[in-house]
């Protein structure tokens, strides 16, 4: 989940297609690296300075069912 400021630091007028290309193109695993990713690729395309209150959550799942 992102906050309008994360997508208002992209450029252009597909925002959200960015976006997905971004998350498509992160090649980590844990929850708090990938948040730190997307909010450095969306600062990244606005010299490094928020447009606007930015914030990343990503919820990692896993599943733990073990087959006894």
């Amino acid at each position: 989940m992102i906050s309008d400021g994360v997508l208002d630091n992209l450029s252009g007028v597909n925002k959200e297609e960015q976006m997905v290309e971004i998350i498509n193109n992160i090649n980590v695993k844990k929850p708090a690296s990938i948040a730190k990713k997307i909010l450095e690729m969306s600062l990244k395309n606005h010299n490094m300075e928020a447009f606007d209150d930015c914030t990343v959550m990503v919820l990692g799942v896993f599943d733990t069912y073990v087959n006894v």
